[in-house]
């Protein structure tokens, strides 16, 4: 048998992934929507990792959180990689 949720219980869900979202997830608004080819154990382990962040912060586990956090943390070393290469990216 398939039961449907309450509208209450989708609500109460959808307000939990977005607290779920970091702040600087939900301040810069504009996304871009990609296809990335990963080895699978890569794939696993984003996860894996994006699963425990859903248990302990609550919200959605999102595999892009993680990536977009290990990218930050590592910015000013990609930036650094690209020179002047990100010149020729269009970033808006």
């Amino acid at each position: 048998m398939n039961k449907r949720k309450s509208v209450g219980s989708v609500l109460d869900a959808a307000a939990r992934a977005k607290a779920g979202a970091t702040t600087s997830d939900r301040e810069s608004g504009e996304t871009r929507t990609t296809g990335i080819n990963l080895p699978a154990e890569v794939h696993a382990l984003l996860r894996a990792v994006s699963l425990k962040r859903a248990k302990e912060n609550g919200g959605r586990p999102s595999v892009s959180a993680v990536l977009v956090d290990l990218v930050r943390r590592n910015e000013k070393d990609l930036k650094r990689e690209a020179g002047k290469y990100m010149d020729f990216i269009d970033l808006l």
